[in-house]
């Protein structure tokens, strides 16, 4: 029986971390291969058979998936750029727990209408504090931002607002979040970020440590402190620092600084002094690798004390840092250092493995190969190219660059395995925050777990799927690369 020879398929492969190639960056790459053989021979009525079989497939396909469950979209807003915010804790003198929200939304983002006296961008903000995924409180403002108010500013921050809300002594505990959430009216598009909130519980008095805030330091000049401050007001100069949110960034282009505040709720204070250890561990670690004793001159009823952390102490990874003080419950909170050892080879290598879905090729084997006395510029040299404002002190690209990378190991992680080398987290360290996914619902499992992230702007959409429905995803296919 002669047949014809074998022909070749084509289609897509995506090579995942590992592959054959050596600078993954979540492509897929055509090929052509070998395919099956196909007889020569075969009458009409088998070529009919054939074809009646492939027909009756096609229309119990079409009703299976007219009757199942469809992909729903949500959008994806995690702590997110989508606005801006920053919340503080403090203790108002009747003793409530109180935080401060400060929301900024950028222009584009607005949907405006056109009213009798201009164009008016309805608004919802409703923050909720949430412990251990329940509801604790939760409390909702509404507005309008006025297109008038912002001419000219299209693409920058079009709705700035702060609010402020009372919260009960059972809703800052240590597991607590606080999720807040921006509503365009007229469209389904939300913005979400969730922020931890940790402070010391009270009872009616005594004393109260505030959360933990970190900053990194600008740039340095001769009215800088130079380790220890205690503040007049609430927060250290905007000019010289910057808060950082994420508490994830590269101290070796900053100093990390950390805020603590004293809330003294006593009616006859013993003594002005107040007395204070500050620790720092390793993640997981139970004995302190470096510690501070204070002793601090208390200001009234709120202290600010603005420390500057050891940064050769703080360990390459997720640090712990911690305050006690006597009479007052401890609070702590988590910072990673991703900072780059220029000497320490695992630590250059982590960092490349991070930046290597961003550098061409090229880029990426110079950094790969360079000797440890070239390192240093090479890095500079990468990272000044996408600097998007060189006249500024910091680089901003760097910022959002350890942000991604913070978010990616905090929540894409694939199994055991980091989540910023993940398929999913390596687009995210590339592209950021989708503007959103759709994903499969419940009800769907035949054809398995998937997700596609869509950014509008660029005409992007990534198809990720569960190979093995324990949540590590693959890209199995991409569209406008």
């Amino acid at each position: 029986m002669a047949t014809k020879p074998r022909g070749t398929s084509r289609g897509f492969v995506c090579l995942a971390p590992g592959a054959a190639s050596a600078h993954y960056a979540g492509r897929c790459r055509f090929w052509t291969g070998p395919g099956p053989a196909i007889p020569s021979r075969g009458g009409l009525l088998s070529r009919l058979l054939t074809i009646g079989l492939l027909l009756v497939a096609l229309v119990a396909l079409v009703a299976l998936a007219a009757c199942s469950p469809q992909p729903t979209t949500r959008s994806l807003f995690p702590d997110s750029d989508w606005f801006e915010t920053d919340v503080l804790l403090g203790i108002a003198e009747t003793g409530h727990p109180v935080a401060t929200i400060t929301v900024s939304v950028p222009f584009r983002r607005l949907v405006f209408y056109r009213a009798a006296d201009g164009y008016r961008a309805p608004y919802r903000l409703r923050a909720i504090v949430r412990s251990a995924g329940d509801a604790m409180q939760m409390q909702e403002w509404s507005g309008d931002a006025w297109a008038e108010d912002y001419a000219g500013t299209r693409g920058e921050l079009a709705l700035q607002r702060t609010v402020t809300m009372t919260l009960t002594d059972a809703a800052v505990g240590p597991a607590a979040v606080l999720e807040l959430r921006i509503l365009v009216d007229g469209t389904a598009r939300e913005g979400i970020a969730r922020v931890p909130i940790q402070m010391g519980r009270f009872s009616g008095g005594g004393l109260v440590l505030g959360e933990l805030a970190l900053y990194r330091l600008r740039e340095r000049d001769a009215a800088m402190p130079t380790d220890l401050e205690v503040l007049d007001d609430a927060l250290p100069d905007p000019d010289h620092f910057v808060r950082r949110n994420s508490a994830s960034f590269d101290f070796a282009t900053g100093e990390p600084w950390v805020l603590m505040r004293v809330f003294d709720l006593r009616e006859q204070p013993e003594s002005n002094a107040l007395q204070m250890r500050v620790l720092g561990f390793a993640e997981d670690a139970e004995e302190p690798n470096w510690q501070r004793d204070l002793e601090i001159q208390r200001a009234g009823y709120e202290t600010s004390i603005f420390l500057q952390l050891p940064r050769e102490a703080l360990v390459f990874g997720r640090n712990r840092v911690e305050v006690r003080m006597a009479g007052a419950d401890a609070v702590s909170a988590f910072v990673e250092n991703l900072g780059l050892d220029l000497e320490d080879t695992p630590s250059w290598k982590a960092n490349l493995r991070q930046v290597e879905v961003l550098a061409s090729e090229e880029e990426f084997a110079r950094l790969e190969q360079a000797a440890a006395e070239d390192r240093s510029s090479l890095w500079a040299q990468f990272w000044q190219r996408r600097d998007p404002d060189p006249s500024t002190p910091e680089n901003e690209r760097l910022d959002i660059h350890y942000d991604r990378v913070a978010y990616a190991r905090a929540f894409l992680r694939d199994g055991f395995a980091d989540g910023a080398l993940s398929d999913r987290g390596r687009v995210w360290l590339l592209h950021g925050r989708p503007d959103s996914i759709d994903n499969s619902s419940p009800g769907f499992e035949n054809y398995g777990n998937y997700e596609v992230w869509r950014y509008r702007d660029a005409s992007l959409a990534y198809y990720f799927r569960d190979v093995d429905g324990l949540g590590r995803f693959r890209l199995v296919w991409q569209e406008g690369v």
